[in-house]
């Protein structure tokens, strides 16, 4: 990049920065050929005049749920889960709108927000207390709408936890573990699902399985998306989660 065109690059997103009252960001431009150039502009904290460096993490929130979603395809890939089967037999409990208990719910609908699932019930309230579990959720007529599964598009972030769930179900394994192999490994991007640094307490994965799940995908640098080739980690760090947040 020539100094005439990374002045102009810094310049504007400069501009796009305080147009969106964006405190910082850090962005890397790749070319084909591999080769890239990071980019970092403002603060990382509100306090402190903390700059943004290649490890500053950011949070992505439910942009995380497509991350989710190729680790869920690449399970059905394996044939360890079924995109059109119900997931009453995965989660070893009817999962069922109550209102429609013949329609059975499957992996399709959740990945695609058709499953009649809402988060406007108590998902935002009793969802989030110590001791709720996802069976209880599913179980209660507030959240879900009054539509048949699959017949109606409505936006859940209960439903992206449903769909962990099976996920850790069907491979028998923690949801950090699943994505670790089949999606950020391959990917060589340093990322985990969970709240801690690159790896959870012990259980934690095994405690998504019967309450209510919360992966959270935490540090993936910016620039390594699915469906690009590996490239040297030094963007930023990015904080995310399946269901949002």
């Amino acid at each position: 990049m020539s100094p005439e065109s990374r002045l102009r690059f810094e310049l504007t997103m400069e501009t796009i920065l305080e147009k969106n009252r964006a405190l910082g960001a850090c962005v890397v431009l790749r070319r084909p050929s591999g080769a890239h150039e990071t980019f970092c502009f403002g603060t990382a904290r509100l306090l402190g005049r903390v700059p943004v460096t290649e490890e500053t993490c950011f949070r992505v929130a439910s942009v995380s749920k497509l991350v989710m979603t190729f680790g869920a395809l690449a399970l059905v890939e394996r044939g360890a889960l079924r995109a059109d089967d119900d997931l009453s037999a995965c989660l070893g409990y009817p999962v069922r709108n109550p209102r429609f208990p013949d329609a059975p719910v499957t992996l399709r609908m959740l990945l695609t927000h058709t499953a009649s699932i809402r988060d406007e019930g108590n998902y935002g309230s009793r969802g989030m207390q110590n001791g709720c579990t996802l069976r209880e959720l599913l179980e209660n007529a507030d959240n879900w709408l009054p539509a048949r599964p699959g017949e109606a598009f409505h936006y859940t972030n209960l439903g992206a936890g449903v769909a962990g769930a099976a996920m850790e179900r069907a491979a028998n394994r923690p949801f950090d573990d699943i994505m670790q192999e089949l999606v950020f490994a391959p990917l060589a991007i340093r990322a985990s699902y969970v709240p801690w640094p690159h790896r959870a307490p012990v259980g934690f994965g095994q405690r998504l399985q019967h309450a209510l799940p919360h992966p959270h995908p935490q540090i993936q640098r910016a620039g390594a998306f699915p469906g690009a080739s590996p490239i040297p980690l030094t963007p930023s760090a990015i904080i995310s989660a399946p269901p949002g947040g």
